[in-house]
């Protein structure tokens, strides 16, 4: 949510992802191997504009020159979190434990590998940010970083304009924290509140665009004074 102040006490971290398609360029052609780098820089705790972490999507469709090492159909994706300086390091087991993305299409459990230890949700919340297609999670135990998802099967599905869709609530309406491609639950901090949730509303300008298009992420910002802090306390770590 826009606006809202950087908090005191650090502690762990909750990822969404914010996206911004500018300058009317949205996908329309996608032949081949395609690769492209999203910001993570919405909160629902912390302030906003924050680069907090990032997803790199890769996928190749089959259809035209292959490339990152993936078969016809398949997609993945690479999430990597990164630590707010305010939160005074990281405890030993800092982590992703918890992520999700947004589809047009119908994926089967089976065709979605992430990382040891995690398990296939659907339709699932991510706090703050609505429901999304499909939900990767594990436990504190098996907290990684970065976490590295592969979807195979799709076949020409395999393209991002199909992953380019806003997560909504169980209503349909847009999430009080904004809609979001992906969003992720980063925990392990030092200091509190220890986990939290980011990502920003996708803002796609429709125009015909050639074959050869590109993405422009808005992910610029710095931290806000201290001020309140609206989270809940975390069991007994420390105000840093």
């Amino acid at each position: 949510m826009r606006g809202k102040p950087l908090p005191c006490v650090p502690g762990g971290l909750t990822l969404g992802l914010s996206v911004v398609l500018l300058h009317g360029l949205a996908p329309a052609i996608q032949a081949g191997y395609v690769s492209h780098h999203f910001s993570m820089n919405q909160s629902n705790e912390l302030a906003d504009g924050v680069v907090y972490g990032s997803v790199h999507f890769e996928a190749y469709d089959g259809i035209g020159p292959a490339g990152g090492g993936l078969s016809a159909g398949q997609v993945r994706l690479t999430l990597s979190a990164t630590q707010p300086p305010a939160y005074g390091g990281v405890g030993k087991n800092f982590g992703i434990q918890k992520f999700g993305f947004m589809t047009s299409l119908s994926i089967p459990a089976d065709d979605i590998s992430g990382p040891a230890g995690w398990s296939v949700g659907f339709n699932r919340t991510m706090d703050g940010f609505g429901r999304f297609s499909v939900v990767l999670s594990g436990t504190g135990s098996s907290r990684v970083n970065p976490a590295v998802i592969t979807i195979s099967n799709l076949g020409s599905g395999a393209r991002l304009e199909n992953f380019l869709v806003g997560s909504r609530t169980s209503s349909g309406d847009v999430p009080p924290e904004g809609a979001a491609y992906f969003a992720a639950h980063v925990a392990g901090f030092k200091c509190q509140p220890g986990s939290h949730y980011i990502a920003a509303p996708a803002v796609v300008r429709e125009a015909p665009v050639p074959p050869t298009w590109a993405l422009a992420l808005a992910g610029s910002g710095c931290w806000g004074v201290c001020s309140g802090w609206r989270g809940w306390r975390r069991r007994d770590l420390p105000a840093c």
